[in-house]
């Protein structure tokens, strides 16, 4: 995997600090004002919200190589080669659009609304190839147009190369992730039952 780009957006990763930190102080208030054994069921809670947070919006990113793509959505991640790339577009979230029928969205390339593109400068767009008229989740401005611009260009170098040593279409489930979840809501309703 070669010439490796990464994309996240930077308003997911500002809103997951932002959550991290009123989080940490909120259960740091806890136990400053009721001790550390009688916190356990804040610690709990702040840390499936912390969890949940994690997943939604500080997981989910973009890889972008010369052979081709790893997206790292919730609770998947998806490897794409080039050669498996029908097209890349963006409608309410940008997506690949596999040969055999496939449609493997960018969890973390979600397209504006549809007045979006009534808000685009034609200077916005100079130089990037693009036709006369853009939709919205191509606005070079969103999250999703950026990753739909970086992917387009990859997928036409790799198609004027005339590559065909792209990576293999692999899916990958995470499951330490819902086993933290299903652990953690475990442990709450224990702390429920336990606590009364």
């Amino acid at each position: 995997m070669n010439n490796r780009d990464f994309f996240r957006p930077r308003g997911s990763v500002f809103a997951a600090a932002l959550a991290y930190f009123l989080l940490t102080g909120m259960v740091a208030e806890s136990i400053y004002s009721n001790g550390v054994m009688a916190s356990w069921s804040a610690i709990a809670w702040c840390s499936l919200f912390a969890l949940g947070i994690y997943i939604t919006l500080h997981r989910p990113s973009i890889e972008i190589f010369d052979e081709g793509v790893r997206i790292h959505n919730p609770l998947s991640t998806e490897i794409v080669g080039w050669q498996d790339v029908d097209v890349v577009e963006a409608k309410y979230t940008a997506f690949l659009q596999l040969r055999d029928g496939r449609k493997v969205s960018i969890w973390c390339a979600q397209a504006p609304g549809r007045y979006h593109s009534r808000s685009v400068h034609s200077s916005e767009v100079k130089g990037l190839q693009l036709d006369g008229f853009i939709r919205p989740g191509e606005s070079p401005r969103t999250d999703s147009g950026v990753a739909t611009y970086l992917c387009r260009m990859r997928l036409a170098a790799f198609r004027s190369r005339g590559g065909n040593d792209g990576l293999s279409y692999l899916h990958l489930r995470e499951n330490t992730l819902a086993t933290l979840i299903a652990a953690n809501i475990v442990a709450i309703i224990a702390l429920i039952i336990f606590h009364s």
